[in-house]
């Protein structure tokens, strides 16, 4: 619930449920956790929602409202904009002669009371009711209802077409989706939004509309005859460019919409989800002015997104530094970011950057033996950060190495390799600790390959060290582990809450593994010694194998415990 920790620790207080030792232990996570003090109390099950909620509305001197399973008209929601409704956590749930009467999970603040009487007046009454049941009625407010009204069989024309695209637009960036994707069936239209890397059911809607949809979104993103295209639009302030890929099936042309905030920056390399010694070495990467720094991973894994963060990190001023892209994702200050379509291929885009005398050259995709060669002898003059499509660091070594590049050369020419993935990050709110059998204990050390790291003690030192970096939310003194065993780790819930709309996750966060090659690595690599001779090597000066950094994240409570274990996850 969205109340103050001064509030929450006075409910306490005055509950019971807590002695003074425990409420100071509470406190003391608040502060190195910055998880607000109302989410510890449910989270530790120390008061259930509903209970929490007649609490406040104790505190406060307000009535406490059970909504649950009680319909509310929509000319009753519709006296508040939805923005307004999901950002401040309030509805007008019913209208007694000119008083609206008013649900909400939180203290109204100031700013929200302004806005609320801007819309309707100073005319209304407060009640409290849990998050679950506001979040239930706000996941089914007006935009879905609004569709299907402009999209009534017997009434379509293209401005209900505009409106109802602008509203699955806007609903899905308030939901944080990545992509839309709009796909015909026989019978209707199916809108799936992707939040957090997996596809979520948005709307049904009449097939009938299917060809004007798709014809609207085709002309607003210029596709004549093309397959891709894009548009732009404005919501709260900020500017979303939409590429639009269509891809034609048995039952017609499946649409997908990718969202990027043009008005969004790349993440701070320590909030990609490097920690440690892989963040140190990727830092001391930045410095560098020549070499070639290797970025792994299939796709979706984010190897985009880290090498913008990377090159976020470098100071640019006085620097020439390029990008080849074929869509960019951020636009970056003192950055000449090339794009280039279906006339130009990568080496040619290369050529052409090289010829500019770059600084930093970024490529989004090293392909082919003609462009890895060319690469590694520009790395003798300037830096060079390029992604690869593979499964991890060694692999993507292990596709250099067989690409008919001298090794000697290639060892001379790299500097650095990072693999990685992209997974969910669990919600703090409702997050359950899970307690593993010694059974589980066994397939845990085996699959996350622990042997590698000195076992279940070394584990334990990578903790400590993820700890007191404070990587997660937990407490620094708070360990899922001993020397000799794992305590506990970290699962979503089956049910979720209302912060994850219900779906146990919320964000992404990076899974890494950091290469460091050193003279030492260099020497063996250009005496092509074996990939496995090359690992041991590694792993002596400190690499940290993806799954073992998996593993350490859902110890941390950052990612779920089954995730950390799925080897689809690292190899595909």
């Amino acid at each position: 619930m969205h109340i103050s920790d001064s509030l929450a620790e006075k409910i306490l207080k005055n509950s019971g449920v807590v002695n003074n030792e425990k409420l100071l232990e509470l406190k003391a996570e608040v502060k190195a956790s910055h998880v607000p003090l109302a989410e510890l109390i449910l989270s530790y099950d120390l008061m259930a929602e509903e209970d929490l909620a007649q609490a406040v509305a104790k505190e406060l001197n307000l009535p406490y409202l059970n909504l649950q399973g009680q319909p509310i008209e929509l000319e009753y929601l519709n006296h508040l904009p939805l923005d307004i409704s999901t950002r401040h956590h309030v509805i007008v749930f019913s209208v007694q002669d000119k008083l609206k009467l008013l649900a909400s999970d939180s203290q109204l603040t100031p700013r929200s009371k302004a806005l609320i009487t801007k819309f309707i007046g100073p005319d209304y009454r407060l009640h409290i009711v849990s998050s679950k049941e506001l979040q239930s009625i706000l996941n089914h407010y007006r935009p879905t209802s609004d569709l299907k009204n402009n999209l009534k069989k017997a009434d379509y024309d293209e401005s209900r077409v505009v409106l109802s695209i602008h509203q699955i637009l806007e609903n899905a960036i308030l939901k944080q989706a990545s992509s839309i994707h709009i796909e015909p069936t026989d019978k209707l239209i199916q809108i799936r939004f992707k939040i957090d890397n997996k596809l979520s059911q948005s709307y049904k809607l009449p097939i009938g509309a299917y060809d004007l949809l798709i014809g609207r979104i085709k002309k607003m993103a210029a596709m004549d005859y093309q397959a891709t295209g894009s548009f732009r639009i404005e919501f709260r302030n900020s500017v979303y460019r939409i590429e639009v890929l269509s891809l034609p099936t048995v039952d017609g042309e499946n649409i997908t919409l990718k969202i990027i905030n043009e008005n969004a920056s790349p993440l701070k390399l320590d909030e990609t989800g490097l920690w440690g010694h892989n963040l140190t070495l990727v830092e001391n990467s930045s410095l560098l002015r020549q070499g070639l720094i290797i970025v792994s991973g299939p796709r979706g894994s984010g190897k985009k997104s880290l090498t913008y963060s990377l090159l976020e990190s470098i100071p640019r001023n006085n620097l020439n530094v390029l990008t080849i892209e074929q869509t960019h994702l951020y636009r970056l200050k003192h950055v000449s970011q090339f794009e280039f379509g279906p006339n130009i291929d990568y080496y040619q885009a290369l050529q052409a950057c090289l010829k500019q005398d770059p600084d930093i050259l970024v490529i989004d995709n090293l392909i082919g033996t003609a462009m890895v060669d060319r690469v590694i002898k520009a790395s003798a003059r300037c830096l060079i950060i390029a992604g690869v499509n593979n499964y991890s660091s060694l692999s993507a070594l292990q596709s250099l190495e067989s690409s008919d590049i001298e090794a000697f050369r290639l060892a001379h020419g790299l500097s650095l390799l990072i693999g990685l993935r992209t997974v969910r990050k669990l919600c703090t709110n409702c997050r359950v600790a899970y307690h593993p059998t010694n059974k589980m204990l066994g397939e845990i050390i085996k699959a996350s390959h622990l042997k590698s790291i000195g076992g279940v003690k070394g584990l334990h030192d990578l903790e400590k060290k993820a700890a007191n970096e404070a990587l997660g939310s937990m407490a620094k003194n708070s360990l899922s582990t001993t020397e000799t065993s794992i305590k506990s780790v970290w699962v979503a819930s089956q049910d979720g809450c209302e912060q994850c709309n219900f779906s146990g996750f919320k964000g992404l966060v990076g899974l890494q593994e950091v290469l460091d090659i050193n003279s030492d690595f260099k020497a063996k690599l250009a005496a092509r010694v074996s990939l496995a001779d090359l690992k041991t090597i590694a792993l002596k000066d400190g690499f940290i194998p993806i799954e073992v950094d998996g593993l350490v994240k859902a110890l941390r409570g950052l990612i779920d415990f089954n995730d950390a274990l799925d080897n689809s996850i690292y190899f595909g």
